[in-house]
């Protein structure tokens, strides 16, 4: 039996009050803080974790900006990279998706409460559309999360090119890259494993605006992806894995 069958086995009588307590937010979502809306989420995450014999191992908390708007930026390795940064960064992140993940019962409520951006990625316009909806957002105060890959790189500890439209927003905003890197998020989810498994989450120091100023959007992928490859090859050295 695979872990996420394992999960859900273990969490089909907690679902329905789940459910409830979702939905009960999203009918008046105004009328709830952005803490009291993190609650069931924080939940779910704890529940997945504890259920799937799964650890998220943190560091570099202390690099979130606290005074603005910013967008995290993290490699995007699997279905569980959600989770562990939701669980990692501990905060209120309206993550940028593919619009299908909407389509699933408790997945499509989880991401409505934190103020997911479903993307169409076969519509331009659409598309178009999303990437100003995250500009607003953070010159709003707001924190978004962008995967820069696209897609799942379905190639474990190995990234997908950035694509360079992804840092648009930021540009546009001057705000804050602030990348994180994932290892072995994967392994959850993505592979048949079954016995505990510790994923990797680390926050990397901000890209201030100085530091990106004047740049092209593909060379602020290229340097951003640098960082995350760099602080990947360092968590599996450290780990005696292959790089």
């Amino acid at each position: 039996m695979s872990r996420l069958n394992k999960i859900i086995l273990k969490n089909i009588w907690h679902i329905p009050g789940l459910l409830i307590k979702l939905n009960r937010i999203l009918k008046v979502p105004k009328m709830y803080t952005e803490e009291e809306r993190m609650e069931p989420i924080r939940y779910f995450c704890e529940r997945v974790k504890k259920s799937g014999d799964i650890s998220v191992k943190v560091s570099g908390r202390e690099h979130i900006p606290s005074d603005r708007g910013f967008i995290f930026y993290p490699n995007h390795q699997g279905l569980f990279d959600a989770v562990a940064v939701a669980d990692g960064t501990g905060i209120m992140v309206s993550p940028l998706i593919k619009k299908e993940l909407m389509s699933y019962p408790l997945i499509k409520q989880l991401f409505s409460c934190v103020d997911a951006m479903p993307m169409d990625r076969n519509d331009i316009r659409q598309s178009m559309c999303v990437l100003q909806e995250v500009q607003k957002r953070v010159e709003a105060g707001k924190v978004c999360l962008i995967f820069p890959e696209g897609t799942r790189s379905k190639q474990g500890n190995k990234m997908l090119d950035f694509k360079p439209g992804s840092f648009k927003p930021a540009v546009k905003t001057r705000c804050p890259i602030v990348p994180i890197a994932l290892v072995d998020s994967f392994k959850p989810f993505d592979t048949n494993t079954t016995g505990h498994i510790t994923v990797h989450l680390h926050i990397l120091k901000p890209l201030l605006w100085e530091d990106y100023q004047g740049m092209t959007t593909t060379e602020i992928a290229q340097i951003v992806k640098g960082k995350i490859q760099c602080e990947m090859e360092t968590i599996l050295l450290q780990n005696g894995e292959p790089v």
